[in-house]
């Protein structure tokens, strides 16, 4: 998935992205129906991973500040 060289998306990019979403949004729909819990376990590292390929994310620094995120998402909730 990426943008042509005019900065807007192809048809077959676009489709295949919505197509990508609507699955993931359905998966995390069912998982949290059945089990539970919240759909972001599913989501949001569906977008980091869709989002680190086109490079809109910089994976290093996120690398570097993951700890502190986790610990703080154990000790605030």
């Amino acid at each position: 998935m990426s943008l042509t060289r005019y900065g807007y998306w192809s048809k077959d990019c676009m489709l295949s992205a919505l197509l990508f979403f609507c699955l993931v949004g359905s998966v995390a729909g069912v998982i949290a129906g059945l089990f539970g819990i919240g759909g972001g376990v599913v989501i949001v590292p569906a977008l980091i991973t869709s989002l680190s390929q086109q490079g809109a994310i910089a994976v290093e620094l996120l690398k570097r500040m993951l700890p502190g995120l986790m610990l703080g998402a154990v000790l605030g909730g």
